[in-house]
């Protein structure tokens, strides 16, 4: 009756396959990249990175060793820039690939400190010690997943930094992880999105039941922001 792509972003071959009887099924994206998709997409469950930049950017001005010193060194730990599909239109001016979205917001606040990018093959913990080698003495570091964080926080724990690594760690995801660790970290509120996607889902079939020819979301319908929320 219904599809939903979890993380998977399709091109047109994929969805002239989704079909059962000849009929288009309605499908629902969860964390696809943001473009003007056509039916039988019925919505793009996305995270809204909107508050990211001003967010980070004002924990790290508020931080004890940082106040004041525009001239902090701050490590940025991602992925590298992964290549965006181009299947179909872009949604004004914003990036298609979320990842790539996140990478530049944080970029951004940081825009005015001495910021330095540092790349990582995945975001699994094993990947903190090169980065420690790397940048043994920065004021902060930002990392793009709180298994990275959290191994950073305990290499400064293990190095000069006990005393405050809480005042120099972020990690991304709002996991279970950071919670328990005490880290700085972006929620992207993941246990809202299987809600959200199943209302959308439940409330097109419902109001399309008795109809031989379904009404299509437009296009400013299709896509449902979860704004990140930033978790100090």
């Amino acid at each position: 009756d219904a599809i939903m792509l979890l993380r998977l972003t399709p091109d047109r071959s994929l969805l002239e396959r989704l079909t059962f009887d000849g009929r288009p099924l309605p499908t629902v994206l969860i964390h696809a990249d943001r473009q003007q998709y056509p039916t039988p997409i019925i919505a793009n469950v996305v995270p809204d990175h909107r508050a990211i930049s001003d967010d980070l950017a004002g924990w790290l001005l508020r931080r004890p060793h940082i106040r004041g010193r525009r001239s902090s060194k701050v490590v940025m730990v991602s992925m590298r820039v992964e290549k965006e599909s181009a299947c179909f239109p872009r949604l004004g001016d914003v990036e298609r690939s979320i990842r790539n979205e996140r990478i530049a917001r944080i970029w951004a606040a940081l825009d005015g400190f001495k910021r330095v990018r540092m790349t990582v093959p995945d975001y699994g913990f094993r990947n903190a010690l090169e980065v420690w080698k790397a940048h043994p003495n920065a004021d902060a570091y930002v990392c793009l997943s709180d298994q990275l964080a959290a191994a950073i926080k305990h290499l400064l724990i293990a190095g000069r930094h006990a005393r405050d690594w809480s005042h120099r760690v972020v990690g991304f995801d709002g996991s279970e992880l950071a919670r328990e660790e005490a880290i700085a970290s972006f929620s992207q509120k993941l246990e809202l999105v299987g809600d959200l996607a199943l209302h959308r889902l439940c409330d097109f079939l419902a109001e399309n039941r008795e109809r031989q020819v379904p009404i299509w979301p437009t296009e400013d319908q299709k896509e449902i922001k979860i704004p990140v929320e930033f978790l100090s």
